[in-house]
């Protein structure tokens, strides 16, 4: 059964990867990002492209847009990373 999943930092490294296998596995993943120029910012704009690709992937960068407030309703699961 596929899960509607909310994780932070799906535009790190370890984010990233998270939620390829999530994906894969057939999940629903809303990725939240900071942007900030911690590292690389091309990366950060590169790894939520990927993840576009899959239909079930959803990016955001804020937490007061209302599509993804309407989203976190029906939430299960967050992975914090």
């Amino acid at each position: 059964m596929s899960k509607r999943i909310l994780l932070t930092g799906a535009a790190g490294f370890i984010g990233f990867h998270t939620a390829k296998v999530l994906l894969e596995r057939g999940d629903e993943v809303i990725g939240m990002n900071n942007l900030n120029d911690y590292y690389d910012h091309r990366l950060k704009l590169s790894r939520p492209e990927i993840l576009n690709k899959n239909s079930k992937y959803r990016n955001y960068a804020c937490l007061l847009n209302q599509v993804l407030l309407q989203n976190l309703r029906q939430l299960v699961y967050q992975y914090h990373l």
